[in-house]
């Protein structure tokens, strides 16, 4: 067989074996600081966009992986918390409040041992 004929069906092949990268923000500009690992971007653009609108959800989603990037900052992890929780409680059903919530509640407990985790049960409900 030829080269020529051999490329395109390696070329074809190759592309069903790529590993597919799941999307985790629904915003192109805030899913391209996320997917670039730029936290103190993506923090700023998160709060200027709740600033602007408290219940973006999707700003509350970037808030929360902002600040679960940054290992050491438990005070960021405390806002992105508290963002969580009123998108939780004013948008029951949307799910990147829910997922940042579980998410930020799982590091909480955790970090603050079994007592935290007790007290969390419960507080993320699927609807």
């Amino acid at each position: 067989m030829s080269f020529r004929r051999c490329l395109p069906v390696a070329l074809w092949i190759g592309a069903l074996n790529a590993p597919l990268q799941a999307q985790t923000l629904m915003d192109p500009a805030l899913e391209a600081l996320h997917v670039a690992e730029k936290r103190l971007e993506l923090q700023r653009a998160a709060a200027d966009r709740l600033a602007a609108r408290p219940d973006d959800a999707q700003a509350v989603l970037a808030l929360a992986l902002a600040a679960m990037s940054g290992n050491d900052d438990a005070a960021a992890r405390g806002k992105a918390l508290d963002q969580a929780r009123g998108c939780a409680e004013r948008q029951p059903r949307a799910a990147p409040c829910q997922y940042a919530l579980g998410m930020l509640l799982g590091v909480q407990a955790m970090s603050e041992g079994m007592v935290a985790m007790a007290r969390s049960v419960g507080t993320v409900k699927p609807h």
